[in-house]
C-alpha cells in the first residue's frame, strides 16, 4: 500500500486541535483501515525538528493529502509548493459540509486564488465520519497512478516560514 503525508495545518495554533480532531484524525483513520501508512499524521507547532523531519517524510511519501483549508497557513503553502516541486501525487481534498468556523465566514480560496496546478487536480469532497465519503476516498485510491520518482537533483528545501525556527 502507499505512504501518506497529510498536510492539515490551520492558520494558527488556536484551531489546531479542533482541526486535528475533527477532521485529520477521522482521515487517518480511514487511510490506515484502507491498509495504507500515514507519514506525518499529526502536525505540531512547537518543536524546531518538525520542520526537517516534514520535508523528509514530503519526500519519501507516496501521496501527499493537502487539505485545502491549509492555504491559508504559511507552512501549509509551503508544504503544497515543496510536494509540487517534487512532482509528487497531490491529493487536494475539500470538506465542505461543516466547515470549520474560521474557513466559512472566508472566501479567500477562491479558484481565482488557487494555484494553477492545484485546478487541474480533482479534490475528494471528504467528510468525516461519513460512509459515502469513505467510499469516495477508497475509490480514489484505487485509481491513482503509481507515485512517480524523485528528481536528480532534488530540488532546494525551503525554509520554514515560522518565526525564529530557520534556519536549523
Amino acid at each position: 500500500m502507499a505512504n501518506f503525508f497529510v498536510c492539515a495545518n490551520a492558520p494558527d495554533e488556536a484551531h489546531f486541535w479542533p482541526v486535528r480532531l475533527g477532521y485529520i484524525d477521522p482521515l487517518v483513520k480511514d487511510l490506515e483501515k484502507l491498509g495504507h501508512t500515514i507519514c506525518n499524521p499529526s502536525q505540531t507547532f512547537d518543536r524546531k525538528f518538525e520542520w526537517i523531519r516534514d520535508l523528509e517524510e514530503i519526500r519519501y511519501c507516496d501521496v501527499f493529502v493537502f487539505f485545502l483549508w491549509a492555504l491559508k497557513s504559511e507552512v501549509g503553502r509551503v508544504h503544497y509548493s515543496y510536494a509540487s516541486s517534487l512532482d509528487k501525487l497531490i491529493l487536494p481534498i475539500v470538506v465542505n459540509a461543516n466547515w470549520p468556523s474560521w474557513y466559512k465566514d472566508e472566501d479567500d480560496l477562491s479558484p481565482d486564488l488557487l494555484p494553477p496546478a492545484l485546478l487541474k487536480l480533482p479534490a475528494l469532497e471528504y467528510q468525516p465520519n461519513d460512509l459515502d465519503g469513505y467510499l469516495r476516498l477508497a475509490k480514489v485510491l484505487r485509481n491513482l497512478p503509481a507515485p512517480k520518482s524523485l528528481p536528480n537533483p532534488l530540488p532546494p528545501e525551503p525554509e520554514d516560514p515560522r518565526p525564529g525556527l530557520s534556519p536549523l
